[in-house]
């Protein structure tokens, strides 16, 4: 079926898409992204910021490491060749288990940091056989329930800990709480994403990340290429988005995502995504 795809694992999507496009707004939560047929591009960064961007195909995976509004391309799809992919968001409970059990209690370390990517949160890397061969079998258990149940939580375990173990394993650190190891924004993001419809103040994710205000901004732009505002902003923005998609009225959704003047709101969502909130229903 066309777009998102939901299976009985809750955890994982199937997604295909039979026709190409440009800059398809989308809200990635974590998760990692395995292409079974043709090519995608993820961008992140955002109106007026230089963006960043991931490839990924068949020959290479997407680790998304925190919630992030992301716009897509995906090419030369056709009804005979269409876009084929799995994502599996990443569950934070279990990648906290298994980074204490790899990690152990004064023990070396035996997950990868990737210290010569460590200002990134969203990479692509290539698949490896090993990490192939626990995907092929983590599909398998879509198609019978019991098996979905009591074998797909084993094999997620087993997939976590080979990315953990290879070169993105610092990726799947920022999804858990307090790793020492994760990439300082990290909680940042994880506190934008639970309080969003609120009112943040710069101090307040000053004193979580514990540095100065100015050296927030710095590091916040580097790796997400957006001030924390302006990460805050599309943040709503895309979350508005996907409200009113799914059919909450305009006015409810702007309220919901912390919106007090319906015009500001018609303005920036305008500005972000070249269209107003009433020409997307």
């Amino acid at each position: 079926m066309e777009g998102e795809n939901l299976t009985i694992v809750p955890l994982i999507k199937l997604y295909r898409h039979e026709e190409s496009f440009r800059r398809r707004p989308y809200m990635y939560g974590p998760c990692i992204c395995i292409v079974v047929q043709g090519r995608k591009r993820m961008y992140y960064g955002g109106i007026g910021n230089q963006d960043k961007f991931n490839d990924y195909n068949p020959e290479n995976y997407l680790v998304n490491s925190v919630s992030l509004p992301i716009e897509s391309d995906a090419y030369d799809l056709s009804v005979e060749e269409p876009f084929l992919a799995i994502q599996i968001d990443i569950d934070q409970s279990l990648a906290s288990k298994l980074v204490a059990e790899m990690d152990g209690d004064g023990a070396e370390r035996k997950c990868s940091t990737d210290t010569a990517n460590n200002l990134d949160i969203s990479l692509s890397s290539p698949m490896t056989p090993g990490l192939n061969a626990v995907v092929l079998r983590l599909l398998e258990t879509l198609d019978d329930p019991v098996a979905a149940k009591i074998l797909s939580p084993v094999i997620m375990y087993e997939l976590y800990y080979e990315i953990l173990r290879g070169p993105r394993g610092q990726l799947l650190r920022n999804c858990v709480a307090q790793d020492i190891y994760a990439h300082k924004i990290a909680p940042l993001v994880h506190y934008i994403e639970n309080n969003y419809n609120k009112t943040i103040a710069i101090e307040t994710l000053s004193a979580l990340a514990g540095m100065s205000a100015s050296s927030l901004y710095t590091k916040f732009k580097e790796a997400t290429t957006m001030t924390p505002l302006q990460f805050i902003q599309n943040f709503r923005l895309h979350k508005a988005r996907r409200l009113i998609l799914s059919g909450t009225p305009i006015g409810d959704a702007s309220y919901a995502v912390g919106y007090n003047s319906p015009s500001q709101f018609s303005r920036e969502f305008k500005r972000l995504f070249n269209q107003s909130p009433s020409e997307i229903v």
